[in-house]
């Protein structure tokens, strides 16, 4: 059974990501919004059924949003991985001649990648993203617009759970701290090492802890503790 959720998981992922990159990748959408006009002039479809299209398109919108939040956080590696197979639709082993990579390597980090949007479009951050100010910044500007929709659209269609909101509100909350520790860091600036290998971080968010201690011109034990030291006093957010 977990296998099967695992591989729905990474085809929803996939499919998201087909679509971004599909010369008809509004073709779902815009046949949705003619069925919501059809029902001005007929009554095929019950307020139910238009609710329940309208929740549609809106996530979808949500999911496109998410991952280009998403993809816009990747190193250029990871960017160029994606834009080989999605974009110009290339076999794993061409992409592996591209980016000189094996093809076991490719497959772990297109996985990887897979993994990070299955969760950004559930709205769900984890601790590895939280030196990723721009990607906590989108979390909530999607939360926020989510949490606005669904709650209209709550008042009709029972389709949307009050614990389901009730989360999304907890997690907002949540993330809104993370996004208000990473300002005081910055606002203090780098008075310190530990301040600015941290502030460091966040600046470099896709380099190795080797390259933020290179920068801060620190042991890279060092530069470890202090980065695990701010990665524990997050870790309330995420329980």
């Amino acid at each position: 059974m977990q296998t099967l959720k695992n591989s729905l998981k990474y085809f929803f992922a996939e499919e998201i990501l087909k679509d971004m990159y599909s010369s008809k990748k509004h073709k779902a959408l815009t046949d949705n919004y003619d069925k919501l006009k059809d029902v001005s002039h007929g009554y095929e479809y019950s307020l139910e059924d238009i609710l329940r299209m309208y929740a549609k398109i809106f996530k979808s919108e949500m999911n496109r949003k998410a991952v280009k939040i998403v993809l816009d956080s990747l190193s250029k590696e990871e960017r160029y991985l994606i834009q080989l197979k999605y974009g110009q639709e290339k076999q794993i082993l061409a992409i592996s001649f591209n980016l000189n990579m094996s093809v076991g390597r490719i497959s772990l980090l297109h996985r990887a990648i897979l993994e990070k949007i299955i969760r950004f479009v559930t709205y769900e951050l984890t601790i590895d993203d939280i030196f990723y100010k721009k990607k906590i910044v989108g979390m909530l500007e999607l939360l926020n617009i989510s949490i606005e929709f669904f709650s209209m659209l709550s008042t009709e269609y029972k389709g949307i759970r009050k614990d389901w909101l009730a989360e999304l509100k907890r997690k907002k909350n949540n993330y809104k701290k993370i996004l208000e520790c990473i300002e005081n860091f910055e606002r203090e600036g780098k008075k310190n090492s530990y301040y600015a290998t941290v502030i460091t971080k966040f600046e470099n968010p896709n380099e190795t802890k080797s390259y933020v201690a290179n920068v801060c011109h620190l042991e890279r034990s060092v530069a470890r503790k202090y980065l695990n030291i701010f990665k524990n006093s997050m870790r309330r957010y995420f329980e």
